[in-house]
């Protein structure tokens, strides 16, 4: 996504804590709005930029999404194709990088849900990421 279609939207979804928990949780994610890369923070461009980085040259065709899971204070680009790769928004923007398994994530995040006994935990509300 070069920095010339910077008016570009992308669409945002939401999964929610119960959906999180689904073998397969991207089946139930909800599409809820858009993220406008003309008006986004640092953090969605830059997300951008990284995975064009990565998979700019491949010929597998994906779909930039934001995904966001409140409960799960998770929120990340999401590269909707064949492999599901994501980039974090939560990260800043110096640890912003490439990943490979969305799914993955996702459990992992649940998993650390659950050992907090149900509780979000940690010093940033559901909603205040770095996007």
């Amino acid at each position: 996504m070069p920095r010339e279609r910077a008016r570009d939207t992308i669409p945002l979804y939401l999964l929610g804590l119960e959906d999180a928990r689904r073998t397969d949780p991207l089946e139930r994610v909800v599409r809820a709005g858009w993220r406008y890369l003309g008006t986004a923070p640092n953090a969605l461009v830059r997300a951008c930029e990284l995975a064009e980085k990565e998979i700019g040259a491949q010929e597998v065709i994906y779909e930039p999404r934001v995904i966001e899971a409140p409960a799960l204070q998770f929120s990340a680009l999401w590269l909707h194709g064949p492999a599901e790769p994501y980039v974090s928004l939560i990260e800043s923007d110096d640890n912003l990088r490439f990943n490979r398994d969305l799914r993955a994530r996702i459990r992992s995040a649940v998993d650390e849900w659950n050992r907090r006994g149900g509780a979000a935990g940690g010093s940033k509300s559901a909603m205040s990421w770095n996007y």
